[in-house]
This record gives C-alpha cells, sequence and structure tokens, in this order.
C-alpha cells in the first residue's frame, strides 16, 4: 500500500452521524448479481456493465475478459511494438493539458464496464475547464435521434434515464460534476443508423449541438481513432477532423488498464511498471508520446492506468473527489440478505436519480459493516431488498 492510501485508510474514522431508519416505497433500478448471472452467457457486454453498475468490479471485469474481450492481446496480429528503451513514463495529465492547448476538441474514450475510467475522465474534466473547455459531449446520453434527458443542465444531476450507461455512479458523478463546475453537458450519439452513418451523425451532431468554448468529448472504445478504421472506414473522430479541419486530441484508456488477470493484459505492463497510483503515458526521446495503432488508425495519447489497491475492501479509484470511506452498519437494516445499500445526496430525488454509491450484500456476506465513498454532507442511505422491501436511513459524513 503506497503512503496516500495509508493514510487514506487513517481517514476512515471519519465523523458519521445516522438517524432511525424508515420503511419507504422505492423501486430499485438495478439488478441484483444473481439476476445478472442469468444473461451473462448470451450477453456478455450488457452484464458486464451491470455488474460495474452494482460495484462489482472483479466479476465485471472477469466476464468481460472471459467471454468479450480477446484471449491473449500477445497473440493479436496488429499488436504494437513497444521497446522499453525507446520510451520512458511520465504523468498523464501534464502532457493531456499541454497537447489540449493547441485544439479546439479533446476527444477520450472509456470502456462501458470501467468505473474507474469515469473517474480519470473526471480528472481531465477539471483541468480542461481551466483551457476554456465549456462543452462536455456524452455518448450514452442520446438514444434512436433523441435526447433522452432534456432536463438534465437544468437539473443539474443526472437521473436513471439520463442515459443508459450514466447510470453507473461514477458516470453519474461525472456528469454532475461537469454541470457544477459550468460544462454544457450534450448528447451527440444516433443509434437509429449504424456503421460509418453512425460515426458520421456523432460528428456532425457534436458540431452541431456544441456551444461557445471548446469542446470535451466523452465516447467508448474505438470511436476515438483517428485516420482509418475498418469496420467503419472512418471513426467519429476522423469524422470530426474532416469536418471542421481542426485537428482534435484523441486519446484512449482502454487498451493499458488491469484486466482481470495477467492473461488478458497487454505486454505493456510486464515492461513498464507503474510505481505509484498515478495515471502515465509513455514518451520519447523527444518527449513526443506514443502514437498508439489501432485498428487501421491510431490515438495521440495512450494512457496507463494503475493497477487498484483495495482500501477498506473497495477499490482505491473510487475515493476520488474528496471522498472517503465511510462505515455503513449492516445493523442499521432489519432487510434480509441479498439486498443493496444505495447512497444518494439529500438534494436529489432518490426515486429518480443516479446514486453516489451502490453495493450488494450477498448471502454469503460475513461482515457487519461495508464502506462506501463519499463526500463530507447528507445523504439519503437506501437498504433495498430483492422482493421490493425498503428501508431509509439518513446520515451526515462531516
Amino acid at each position: 500500500m503506497n503512503l496516500g492510501s495509508f493514510f487514506l485508510v487513517l481517514q476512515v474514522l471519519i465523523s458519521a452521524y445516522s438517524y432511525s431508519q424508515v420503511n419507504i416505497k422505492f423501486k430499485n433500478p438495478y439488478k441484483f448479481s444473481d439476476d445478472i448471472g442469468q444473461i451473462t452467457s448470451s450477453n456478455g457486454q450488457l452484464a458486464a456493465f451491470f455488474y460495474s453498475a452494482i460495484g462489482d468490479y472483479d466479476t465485471s471485469l472477469k466476464v468481460w475478459d472471459e467471454i468479450v474481450g480477446v484471449s491473449n492481446p500477445a497473440k493479436d496480429k496488429v499488436l504494437q511494438f513497444i521497446s522499453k528503451n525507446q520510451y520512458r513514463l511520465t504523468n498523464a495529465i501534464p502532457i493531456i493539458v499541454e497537447k489540449a492547448k493547441k485544439t479546439e476538441y479533446v476527444i477520450l474514450n472509456e470502456a462501458h464496464h470501467r468505473p474507474d475510467h469515469r473517474v480519470f475522465a473526471l480528472k481531465v474534466l477539471k483541468e480542461l475547464f481551466n483551457l476554456g473547455y465549456r462543452n462536455l459531449g456524452v455518448e450514452t446520453l442520446t438514444g434512436k435521434g433523441k435526447y433522452y434527458d432534456d432536463s438534465l443542465n437544468l437539473r443539474k444531476y443526472p437521473i436513471v434515464t439520463s442515459g443508459s450507461y450514466s447510470r453507473e455512479p461514477q458516470f453519474g458523478e461525472l456528469i454532475r460534476e461537469a454541470l457544477k463546475l459550468g460544462y454544457y453537458v450534450f448528447p451527440y450519439d444516433d443509434l437509429s443508423v449504424t456503421g460509418k452513418d453512425r460515426e458520421i451523425a456523432q460528428a456532425s451532431n457534436i458540431i452541431k449541438n456544441r456551444k461557445q468554448g471548446k469542446t470535451f468529448v466523452y465516447c467508448g472504445f474505438q470511436h476515438a481513432l483517428e485516420e482509418g478504421n475498418e469496420m467503419w472506414d472512418k471513426a467519429m473522430a476522423e469524422n470530426l477532423k474532416q469536418l471542421t479541419g481542426e485537428n482534435p486530441l484523441s486519446i484512449n484508456q482502454v487498451t493499458f488498464s488491469q484486466k482481470s488477470s495477467l492473461n488478458f493484459e497487454h505486454p505493456i505492463y510486464e515492461d513498464f511498471e507503474i510505481i505509484e497510483s498515478k495515471s502515465k503515458v509513455l514518451i520519447d526521446e523527444n518527449d513526443e508520446t506514443l502514437r498508439l495503432k489501432e485498428n487501421s488508425g491510431y490515438y495521440d495519447i495512450s494512457v496507463l492506468q494503475p493497477r487498484s489497491e483495495l482500501i477498506c475492501g473497495r477499490p482505491d479509484w473510487i475515493f476520488n473527489s474528496c471522498k472517503k470511506p465511510v462505515k455503513i452498519s449492516l445493523k442499521w437494516t432489519s432487510i434480509s440478505s441479498p439486498y443493496m445499500i444505495l447512497a444518494y445526496y439529500e438534494s436529489e430525488d432518490y426515486n429518480e436519480a443516479v446514486p453516489v454509491d451502490i453495493i450488494e450484500v450477498k448471502k454469503t456476506y460475513v461482515n457487519n459493516k461495508v464502506y462506501m465513498a463519499l463526500k463530507p454532507g447528507s445523504y439519503n442511505i437506501i437498504f433495498s431488498g430483492k422482493n421490493g422491501n425498503a428501508e431509509l436511513k439518513e446520515l451526515v459524513v462531516e
């Protein structure tokens, strides 16, 4: 455990005051793990997201790697050779900030089952605001040509129907913090078309929907590829470049991320060890970033994400933006397991809002407490059982 993690554990004794629980009517919009397990073999991608949305990150990674991902990236015929003698590690954020000054568009991708990618996106988002970025384009906020939530910018927080992937707590926090900073959050996807038509529509919608100021685009996987793409001819990023004449900064954080086991990881993890818990990029002797090639295209920057460490049974990256481990006693509820614990800001409607954090307590769980990632403030903590019963407990974190 590094020094930062050690001090965070020491802060676990943060003061918290709770009040007696009350029975409430609450319709839980999230699936329990045993229900997710029934769709895993038929739709691994969706199952991996569902697991991540309820805080079961380990199972999410395993499902994705074993069912959706490649069996061994080292055997990938398009794997780019990266020499340890040619590149060295440096902190990612300063490099991104410096390059973001030179363009009107920054494009960052994610894997849709990776909440930790949204934590990194939030760090980038905050830095970009200082450079004049005022627009946040989010892929998941759009259906078939329709904006799911036209009240988002007025309400100032996301609800579970704002989008699909955005119902995951870390994604909700990304949108919530963007709105708080002063970003205009807008949709740009169009699921009524497919293939290259979708990529063109995405780029066109970004241009059409953005307002004054620079634009940060948050997308999935290869939509961030510049140059060619074998599936779509050109991805969204390249279409945006050609339509605007502006060269976007394309950032990939999918390839060099921790997987469920070493067998699924890119060989680069064996060559470049990230000692501290900070995102890194590779630069050469001329301080130029590695331009990673993928599927006939490339990314300007590829981020190496650090491996997770556990703090109070939770991954260290979940304690971001002043969040700390806050003990939740399982003795606070009379509901039998399995049940979920969902934390909501007191100022938001828990019947609609995306929760701040979720933990599923299974029948096999033996401890009498769990830890949630919460900032100082007032919360509604909801214990939600499988049979529809629910209890609410107010919690003040100081």
